[in-house]
Formats: structure tokens, sequence, C-alpha cells
């Protein structure tokens, strides 16, 4: 209503109005586009400053020749569990195949597109942590994406990192042990099993090299903050063959970007508090952030809910776990597509997309598409 009284006050010679009566952004607070399109109406006509001349409905489909949400245009994957007793196991292979989209796909810009934060943040995770083959080797090509939109974003992780490391600058040896275990726990995308803790005491080969890499960096990072952020992505990069993994290449760069941030300060960074610190770090993260957003199409990948993919597009489109089954016991959500607003929600999911849209259906509790 703000923004409609602003506009009558500009009183502009020309008044074109766009809308969309799918859009469910703002009924969250009561909002009926129905009803504001008949408030439009009877403005133009009761008002001696403007006159409603013609109204248009448009009709051409700029990003795709199809209709992405009809049920032609749809590409099934069904995933089932060999074992009754064992509910997870759809859910794990539902992980997979986000994996396997991605692989299938790779020269194309993939949006998995999830209902709720939790079903995103657990696919992301996933995609983190098991991105290795069980005798040890990488997947044959890099499997970058991001996490937008939400505290499980790379830009989110890299805050409260450097925020920690900030922390603990005065204390090297609490900052050591935080680098060797924490540190390496939270970047690499290892189960915790492939990554036991280490300390002054390490006897085996692997936890040794990392406590004396850990003292190399937490030097660096104590002395110059700038130049330990370089080095500290560069062993995180020789980490990925020691430990036949892949890190998150979001996390990484913005890690070298903060560091090279903080470089170009020189000696004004020595001479501000540490809340100055703090404050110059976020903004170095939001600069890369935006700057990553805005170029969008070198990030081919990305794992979202669907109301954080509001105004982007993919050549595909993934919708994960297409079920009236919640995902998690603590989510609030599911494709319960009865409800008009989740209906419209993935008729938005399935029109972000430009070439195809693949769902990932749980089999005997598929949620009902077009909805009743």
């Amino acid at each position: 209503m703000a923004q409609w009284e602003m506009v009558k006050l500009l009183a502009p010679d020309t008044l074109i109005v766009m809308s969309d009566v799918k859009q469910t952004i703002h009924k969250w607070r009561g909002a009926n586009p129905e009803q504001r399109l008949k408030e439009l109406r009877d403005f133009a006509v009761n008002t001696t400053d403007y006159k409603g001349i013609a109204e248009y409905t448009l009709a051409v489909k700029h990003r795709t020749p199809k209709a992405m949400s009809d049920n032609e245009n749809i590409t099934r994957v069904y995933v089932s569990s060999d074992d009754p007793n064992n509910s997870g196991l759809p859910k794990n292979r539902t992980k997979w195949k986000c994996k396997n989209v991605l692989r299938d796909f790779t020269q194309k810009s993939v949006g998995i597109l999830c209902v709720s934060n939790i079903l995103a943040n657990d696919i992301t995770n996933s995609l983190r942590r098991t991105q290795y083959k069980k005798n040890g080797t990488v997947f044959g090509y890099p499997m970058n994406y991001v996490r937008l939109g939400s505290d499980n974003s790379p830009f989110d992780t890299v805050r409260s990192m450097l925020h920690k490391l900030l922390w603990l600058v005065d204390d090297r040896d609490r900052l050591r042990m935080f680098v060797a275990n924490d540190l390496f726990w939270s970047l690499l995308p290892l189960p915790k099993s492939k990554l036991p803790k280490c300390g002054q005491r390490s006897k085996r080969d692997e936890p040794a090299g990392r406590w004396c890499t850990s003292g190399a960096l937490a030097v660096n990072i104590c002395t110059r903050f700038g130049l330990g952020l370089l080095s500290l992505r560069e062993s995180f990069l020789e980490a990925e063959s020691t430990y036949a993994c892949r890190c998150d290449r979001a996390i990484l760069n913005c890690i070298n970007h903060v560091g090279r941030g903080v470089l170009r300060l020189g000696g004004t960074w020595d001479n501000l508090s540490s809340q100055e610190r703090t404050t110059k770090i976020d903004s170095l993260v939001m600069q890369y952030e935006n700057a990553y957003a805005s170029y969008q199409k070198k990030s081919i990948r990305s794992v979202m809910t669907v109301h954080q993919s509001k105004g982007r597009e993919f050549d595909v489109v993934v919708v994960p776990w297409f079920s009236t089954i919640k995902w998690d016991e603590r989510d609030s959500f599911s494709w319960d597509t009865s409800q008009e607003e989740i209906a419209n929600v993935f008729h938005t999911a399935c029109t972000r997309a430009k070439e195809e849209v693949v769902v990932i259906v749980p089999k005997d509790s598929e949620a009902q598409w077009p909805p009743a």
C-alpha cells in the first residue's frame, strides 16, 4: 500500500501496471492479487487523473517455447526403498539422484530448487561430503555448485569462519587447534571418520602432517591476516589431493577475495579495532557475494529454495522429493499441491527452467500435479 500511495503522489503522466496473480510472495501477510487488480481498475474509473485505455495479457513465453509446468513437459525420476523398514533409504537415493543430474548436465546450468531450507541444506551437505568414490578417487570432473540464500550458503560459512579466526588471533595455540580440526572438518567434504582429530601427540603421518600445516597457517594468520588467508586457501587446494575430495569453490574463492582485500589495506588494517576489522570482513564477503550473484552464469549449479530462485533461470531445474511427506520432522513444508500457495510454488519452480524440468519422486507418496 505504501508504494501505491507514493505512485499517486508522484502522479506520472502514464501509468503502466504489470501483475501476476500467481505471485505468492506477499500472500503470507494477506495480499490479494485479484483484489488489488480490482482496486486498480476502480481507481482508473473513478479518478480524473487517469483513465483505463487497455488491458493486455502477456502470452508469449520468452524463457522457453514450452509450458514447463505442464505434466507432459516434466521428467519424473522415481526413487524407492528396497527395505520397507528403512525410511532413510529413499532420501539418500534422492540426494544421489541430484548428484547424478549434475553429472548428466555438465555443460548446462542446473538449479536444484527445494520446498524448504531444511531440504536445501541437506542436499547441499550431501554434495559437499560425498564427492569421492569408495576407492578414494575423486569423480572425474569438477562439481562446482553453490548454496544460495541461507545460513548454509558458502558466504555465511566464510563469515562465521573468519570471525572465529579474528577472535583467536591473540591465542596462537587455540587458533592452531581450530585450524587443524574444526576448520578442516568444516571445509573438507569428508565424514569425520576420514578426518580424525589431531594434536601435538599425533603419531600417524596424516594427522601429524595436518598438525604441522596448521602451525604454519596459525603463524601466518596471526602475523599478516590477509596473507594468512591466501595461504589457508592454498592449503585446502593441496588437501584435496591428499584426502581425495573437492572443496566448495565458492568458499575458497571468497576467502581469497577477502585475503586480497585485507592485503590492499596495508598498514591501515593493523590500526583498525576488532569491531572495525569484523565490519571490513563482512563488507568484503558481501562484495564477493554480490559479484558472484551478478555473474551467475558462471555459477552453473545452484541449490536453493523455490522462493530464493525468483528472478533466476536455469537450463535444467531439479525438484527433489516431490512428495506429500515432509522431508524432515523439523520441516513445516511439503509438496501438498492441494494448497493453492504450494501449487503456485511448484509452478514457479518449473518455470525457472529453459529446457528441462526433472522431478525426483519417492514411490507411493508422489504429490499430485496438476492439483485437483
